[in-house]
């Protein structure tokens, strides 16, 4: 990664994919019965890892 920003950006843009990593965790936990779920939690996480 190109040193671009500024490094209170990149702890910021850290914290924020805990945040939505934290998120996800918890609502698959919170839909724990739903098999549909998982399926679309591969489908966010094979996007999240497309963005990188």
């Amino acid at each position: 990664m190109p040193q671009i920003f500024p490094m209170n950006w990149f702890i910021l843009s850290l914290i924020m994919m805990m945040m939505m990593f934290l998120a996800t965790v918890y609502f698959y936990f919170l839909n724990f019965k739903n098999k549909n779920k998982m399926k679309y939690m591969k489908k966010m996480f094979y996007k999240f890892n497309y963005k990188f």
